[in-house]
Order: C-alpha cells, then sequence, then structure tokens
C-alpha cells in the first residue's frame, strides 16, 4: 500500500481495539496528563502494552503540563511512569494558547502560530520521535519532519 506512517488514537483503557492496534504498531506513544489521576489511569495502558510484548516499543508524553507547578509536575509524573518502566519523551507538552486557538479552529499549533514556543515544542517533540524512524515519513508527516529541522 505504499503507507509509511499511520497514527491510531486508542483509549487508554483494556479494550480489544487498543490491543490490536498496540500489537501491530513498531511505535507506541502514550500522551498522559502529568495529574495523579491521570497518571494512575495509565496503568491499563501499560497492562495493554505488556500483554502485546510491546513496552518496549512505547514512549510517554507528559501533556498539558502547566507552567506554575511545572517542576512537581514533572517530577511526580516522572516517578510514576519510570515505575511502570515507561520510558519518558524529554520534551513534556506545556499548557499553552495556541494550543487551545489552534484547536477551536481545526488545525495544528504549527499551523496557527509557527513561530511560537508551542511549535517549538511539538517541533522538538516531532524531532524526537522520529529520530530512527524507517522509512521517513511522507505526505503531511514529511511537513512536520521538515519543520522540526
Amino acid at each position: 500500500m505504499g503507507v509509511t506512517l499511520v497514527m491510531i488514537d486508542t483509549p487508554g483503557k483494556i479494550d480489544a481495539g487498543a490491543l490490536a492496534a498496540i500489537k501491530l504498531a513498531d511505535t507506541i506513544v502514550c500522551p498522559t496528563l502529568g495529574d495523579l489521576f491521570s497518571l494512575g489511569s495509565i496503568q491499563d495502558t501499560v497492562r495493554l502494552l505488556e500483554a502485546a510484548e510491546k513496552l518496549s516499543a512505547a514512549v510517554s508524553v507528559i501533556n498539558n503540563v502547566d507552567e506554575s507547578g511545572k517542576k512537581q509536575t514533572l517530577a511526580e509524573a516522572t516517578a510514576v511512569l519510570e515505575s511502570f518502566t515507561l520510558p519518558i519523551a524529554p520534551v513534556p507538552v506545556m499548557h499553552r494558547r495556541p494550543f487551545v486557538t489552534a484547536i477551536k479552529r481545526g488545525k495544528g499549533v504549527m499551523e496557527t502560530a509557527p513561530k511560537g514556543q508551542a511549535t517549538r515544542e511539538i517541533s522538538a517533540l516531532w524531532e524526537f520521535l522520529n529520530k530512527g524512524a524507517t522509512p521517513k515519513p511522507k505526505g503531511r508527516a514529511a511537513k512536520m519532519d521538515r519543520a522540526a529541522r
């Protein structure tokens, strides 16, 4: 089919569809909020990853981090995620107004605020996720790849 990149958003709960997607995936990105309730619910995701024998193919992304409690949130989230032996992306995604604006417009932050800090964070996250990825992405994903450089 010539497909090089497919992104599937699945529920973070034990579900046959999520398990099937995980089994087929080369890389699994597990975004999570940094609060303790969200971090507690990632246990189900870890169970799915373990059931599919894909924990080593997964990486967590700490998402929507409020600047005011950044240090504490990241420290707590890191401790919980490490206790699940879930690797953590070195780039957290902060809570930024441009993300909200982009969503309201049905676009990505790279389209609505191409020179802002939110775009720099997403670019750095994409660069991290794309390291060593083969084959290289095409189409819109390739544009994101070039923008990250």
